[in-house]
């Protein structure tokens, strides 16, 4: 079988679980620049995102076999990213390590898919979108893990309700839920700070 980017998930898991190194390099290609975005945006920390990354792949690579082809790739390769983002948040909070955002040295995120953006805007809307940008961002990291990624996978990852239930292990019902109190409590922090 011919492989490439227009290869279903369910392919490239069947051909992966074969040995295939191709696949296994398409669905990394595929997935790591969203999943990465989704620890970093998780953690708060980019280093320890790239980590849990490239753990998220081990651990799919030993676990591809449990994985069930007649069910979306993706809710199945973010809950075996978030597991591991918590585990290793539960380890760093019992060592006493803070698990915050870094924040660079004018208080804007330390955010590696920022930093990779163009910094000089265009037209001043362009300037304002970023300040605000910006504190969304801080203020994203500011709301309690359960908030932020629901939040997270919902409007970064574009994920759908059900999906995130899926990944959280949680019902649809407190999905939506935790979305309402994360939307309230961005909404009305992002309005303090204007």
């Amino acid at each position: 079988m011919a492989l490439s980017a227009e290869t279903t998930d369910k392919d490239l898991v069947q051909q992966a679980r074969q040995g295939n190194g191709d696949a296994i390099t398409l669905l990394v290609k595929r997935y790591s620049p969203q999943l990465f975005r989704f620890l970093t945006r998780t953690t708060g920390q980019p280093d320890l995102a790239e980590d849990l990354l490239q753990d998220t792949w081990l651990r799919v690579m030993e676990k591809l076999d449990r994985y069930h082809t007649d069910k979306p790739f993706a809710p199945w390769l973010y809950t075996v990213a978030r597991n591991l983002a918590i585990d290793k948040l539960r380890r760093l909070g019992r060592q006493g390590k803070r698990a915050e955002p870094r924040l660079t040295e004018d208080g804007a995120l330390d955010d590696p898919v920022e930093l990779a953006a163009d910094p000089a805007p265009s037209t001043l809307e362009n300037l304002e979108k970023q300040n605000l940008l910006e504190h969304v961002e801080r203020t994203l990291a500011g709301l309690p893990f359960e908030l932020r990624e629901v939040l997270t996978l919902r409007f970064q990852e574009e994920l759908r309700l059900d999906d995130i239930a899926q990944v959280l292990g949680l019902p649809s019902s407190t999905v939506k839920s935790r979305l309402y109190r994360g939307l309230e409590q961005l909404r009305s922090r992002v309005e303090r700070i204007r």
